[in-house]
Order: C-alpha cells, then structure tokens, then sequence
C-alpha cells in the first residue's frame, strides 16, 4: 500500500470517528467535558492526516507544501478543496485546539467541528488517486 493509500485510509478512518464523536456530543450535551475533548481531539486527528494527505498528493505533482497554509492553499488551487473561507476557520479552530484549556475556546471549537465534517468528506472524494507502482 502506497503512502498515499495509507493517509486516504487513515484519514476515512479519522473522519468515521470525528463524525460518530459528534453524533455522541450532539445526544448526550455539550455539558460532556471528556467527551468534548475527545472530539477536539479526533477533530486535531482528522486535520493533520488531511493536510499530510495533501502534502503527499501535491508532492506527487511536483510541488512543496511545507505548512498548513500553503497545503490548504494548494488543495484549493488544485481543486481538492472548496469553500476557502471555512477551510482556513477550520484551519483556525486547528490552531486554537491547542489552547482548549480556556472553558470558553473549548466550547466554540467544539461547536465549529460539525461544520467542518463535509469538507473532510469532500476532501477524501476530491484527492487525486495515488499514481500506480
């Protein structure tokens, strides 16, 4: 299996997760703090194998993408991406993630995630297939 398979694997994976973690919170409330930071998690997961996953498609083009920007900025040149405007706030809750320790940061991550979920789906449909061998 060919890196590029792996990362399109990894990340349907990642993406069942983030979704089946946002089915939970949606049932059970937002008053959930583990399961809240479980989503922010799988939600930090599905990013980064999305944008690796890019990074690996636009290499085989002939082309670096050394950071999340430049890698987003890529896939929406190439087609693979749509709605620029959400994927860079996606790209935005990304960064916040990281400081989810603020009650209130948590919170509005965790309420952006869903909104990101059909990008991720799209993404998956719109990558490139691996070139063979």
């Amino acid at each position: 299996m060919s890196r590029a398979d792996a990362l399109r694997a990894d990340l349907v994976r990642a993406v069942d997760a983030l979704e089946a973690a946002c089915s939970r919170l949606s049932t059970v409330g937002s008053e959930d703090t583990l399961l809240r930071d479980g989503l922010i998690q799988r939600f930090e997961f599905s990013f980064e194998i999305a944008r690796k996953a890019i990074q690996v498609a636009a290499v085989a083009e002939g082309v670096t993408v050394r950071s999340p920007r430049t890698s987003l900025a890529h896939a929406l040149q190439s087609g693979w991406a749509h709605d620029e405007v959400l994927w860079f706030r996606m790209l935005e809750a990304r960064n916040l993630s990281a400081h989810t320790y603020e009650e209130a940061l948590a919170q509005r991550v965790a309420r952006e995630i869903p909104s990101f979920l059909p990008l991720l789906r799209s993404l998956i449909s719109l990558l490139p297939p691996p070139s063979p061998g």
